[in-house]
């Protein structure tokens, strides 16, 4: 009978500490920017108040699962490149990082402008 050799690496405890700390910061630097066009719109008495709130919300929670799920795979793939280098095995292909999401990241970041720009348009008196 035949064994093959393998490397197991146990879980460390510390692994998911710059996951939480990066989560967390995400979660407010994207809570403050969702804010943004929330309390120009309040300030002004925006008449569509409640629409700004919404769209402001849902990028929010847009904005913040992105961010995690980005770093969730470069976390996952650090984790598996770390085991790959303890066994000895590295592909090539396995060398280079998962890509970041620019595409949905720059729509979000068109989307945070045309909040900000309509929540600052000028408002209408009736």
């Amino acid at each position: 009978m035949f064994l093959l050799a393998s490397a197991n690496l146990a879980p460390d405890a510390d692994a998911a500490r710059p996951a939480i700390v990066i989560g967390l910061l995400a979660i407010g630097a994207i809570a403050v920017l969702a804010m943004t066009p929330i309390g120009i719109a309040r300030t002004r008495r925006h008449p569509h108040m409640d629409a700004i709130l919404t769209l402001a919300i849902f990028w929010g929670i847009f904005g913040v699962a992105s961010v995690i799920y980005a770093v969730e795979q470069r976390i996952k793939w650090s984790e598996d490149f770390s085991s790959q280098i303890a066994t000895g095995y590295v592909a090539d292909e396995d060398a280079t990082p998962p890509p970041m999401p620019w595409g949905p990241w720059g729509l979000l970041a068109a989307g945070e402008g045309a909040l900000v720009f309509w929540a600052a348009a000028p408002v209408r008196k009736r």
